[in-house]
């Protein structure tokens, strides 16, 4: 079919389709790469037309930057509009990608806690440009968004959004009830006009999603039984935050808090969850705060793929121990062999803190009284003196023979102190275990010729989503929920066959369950350098994490040596300080030991 820009009757030459939804399907445009073609699949009606002519003139260089915005109606060969021009949105991927550690590593191999709340800000800044013009998304969910690897948003599907044009409101008839909020719920959305407010909730949920790692802040732990998320909205009940246990709510175990990232974030949760509708925090109000919040962020000083604010602890160390899994990726090639020199260089100092030197144990005195010359004398002229003066003596005599005993025998002790040595020796053998892992990951590479085919399988069914698989019963919404349950892949899906019933209507998880099983019965092995590559990538990240904790560990060593050395040689001087001193009593009671 032929089509013509409405704008100045130019022939537009439709290339490859580049996908089919439920309206219409999306085209290459000949001639023009930065242009889409979307075509109806019936002719649309005169209020889609009259929408998409007001959205064609109001079509700025500012909302072009931030959405896939009409540009231009296309008119058929009877001067019929059947769809519109578009900007080309390309190179760019789902926003719920960013969500999980596991499909972040896939998609955006490189991004850091930086990065997401960069895409934060960028997409309350895309909603911005929107509201600055009156108009109101309406549809706000995780499909509307794709994100660059420059972290910058493109808003997508924006023939849906409300459209203010005058006194007229062209109105958006469809939403995701997991982002409607409370006073939108059960309510029909045709003809439903609505306000900036009402995308201010679904706004907060996505950036709640990006930050919490694709937790909704509606889904927690409910005091009473079950709690559906949207159940949860329409009764205020949020997971998080100071309401949550009035409302019988507590988040799911192990998750962020609320305040992890600051006080001014989690007031603006507050506000967008808990608070009065009017009072949410708008998009621009969220591009400050988060623009504040990158400003903020400082490396954590036992992991340099996490960043918190400078004011706060570092909330993923404690996360990461929780559920034993790495948050963010790191840039792996040459990792391990990477390590090599800088072990030699903490050893070298670990080596060059002085030992203590070593102290020669003395004889113990033996136990009981020391009977002297003199005391023998007194004996034979006791009875020339009065009994207690005679019995002090022997008793002064008696105390100071025991503590020279008692401060002699602490010495001794000390003489044995290994914590040096040992400590020592716990050193070298972390040195000698890192020094090792370039030889275990060639063992590890070397095995990878035996169990291949387990491997490669998970690996195989690691490439199939669900996102791109176009399943009957399974919606956008669906496949951002599984998303945010770590379930994005026919391998995902195959561990986790037990929870789909959960998360799914049943239909829809029959079609997954019957999509993935398919997926693995089209399995077939064979060497593939592709899956080699995914399963080395598996051994040098976990190497790598067995290398930082103990480089960290290494990286103290010296000085808890040097802290050791110094506490041992104090410890010394006191204790011979303390010997002297009793045998200077010692000897006052010898000399003494004529009663007067």
């Amino acid at each position: 079919m032929n089509f013509r820009r409405a704008s100045n009757n130019a022939a537009v030459r439709l290339g490859k389709e580049l996908g089919r939804g439920g309206e219409g399907a999306v085209f290459l445009v000949d001639g023009a790469t930065d242009l889409v073609a979307k075509v109806y699949l019936k002719p649309p009606s005169q209020a889609r037309i009259d929408k998409l002519r007001s959205m064609a003139r109001g079509a700025s260089p500012d909302l072009l930057k931030v959405a896939a915005w009409p540009m231009d109606l296309l008119l058929d060969g009877g001067s019929q509009p059947r769809g519109f021009l578009m900007p080309r949105v390309n190179g760019r991927e789902d926003l719920h990608q960013l969500y999980t550690p596991r499909s972040r590593r896939r998609t955006f191999p490189s991004a850091d806690f930086r990065f997401l709340v960069r895409v934060a800000a960028n997409l309350a800044r895309a909603m911005a440009q929107i509201h600055a013009r009156g108009h109101v998304i309406g549809d706000v969910n995780h499909g509307n968004a794709l994100v660059g690897h420059d972290g910058t948003v493109r808003l997508i599907d924006c023939d849906s959004i409300q459209i203010r044009d005058g006194g007229r409101v062209f109105t958006c008839d469809v939403g995701v009830p997991l982002f409607t909020p409370a006073e939108l719920s059960g309510r029909a959305f045709r003809g439903l006009r609505r306000q900036a407010y009402h995308d201010a909730f679904g706004l907060a949920a996505l950036i709640f999603h990006l930050l919490y790692l694709g937790r909704h802040p509606f889904a927690g732990q409910f005091a009473h039984g079950d709690m559906p998320i949207e159940r949860a909205i329409a009764e205020g009940r949020v997971a998080y935050g100071g309401t949550a246990a009035l409302m019988g709510m507590r988040p799911p175990p192990g998750t962020l808090a609320l305040g992890a990232f600051g006080g001014e974030v989690e007031q603006l949760f507050e506000m967008a969850f808990a608070g009065a509708a009017s009072s949410r925090p708008t998009a621009e109000r969220w591009v400050t705060a988060l623009r504040e919040l990158e400003n903020s962020l400082v490396v954590c000083r036992a992991d340099v793929t996490h960043h918190h604010p400078v004011d706060q602890p570092c909330c993923w160390c404690p996360y990461e121990k929780h559920w034993n899994t790495r948050v963010f990726a790191r840039q792996l090639t040459g990792y391990v062999a990477a390590g090599v020199p800088k072990v030699a260089r903490l050893w070298d100092a670990i080596t060059a803190i002085e030992k203590p030197a070593k102290a020669e144990p003395l004889e113990m005195p033996p136990p009981g009284r020391h009977y002297t010359a003199a005391e023998k004398v007194g004996r034979r002229l006791q009875e020339l003196f009065r009994g207690a003066e005679w019995n002090a003596w022997q008793e002064w005599l008696d105390r100071a023979h025991e503590r020279v005993r008692r401060q002699t025998e602490k010495w001794n002790l000390a003489t044995v102190d290994d914590r040096f040595e040992e400590t020592y020796r716990e050193l070298e053998g972390i040195k000698d275990r890192l020094l090792e892992l370039p030889k275990e990951r060639a063992k590890g590479i070397e095995a990878l010729k035996f169990n291949l085919e387990d491997r490669w399988r998970d690996v195989w069914l690691a490439q199939f989503r669900i996102d791109q698989a176009k399943l009957p019963r399974v919606t956008p919404m669906d496949i951002a929920m599984l998303a945010s349950h770590g379930i994005d892949s026919a391998d995902d899906v195959l561990r986790n066959i037990g929870n789909l019933p959960g998360l799914l209507h049943p239909d829809g998880a029959g079609h997954v369950r019957a999509w993935a099983r398919e997926r693995q019965r089209q399995f077939q092995f064979e060497s593939a350098s592709g899956m080699e590559q995914s399963v080395v990538q598996h051994i040098d990240d976990t190497l790598a994490d067995e290398q930082e904790r103990l480089m960290g560990a290494l990286a103290k060593g010296a000085s808890r040596l040097r802290a050791l050395s110094a506490d041992i040689r104090a410890e010394r001087q006191e204790l011979w300080k303390q010997l002297n001193d009793a045998r200077v009593q010692l000897r006052l009671a010898e000399r003494n030991n004529m009663p007067r």
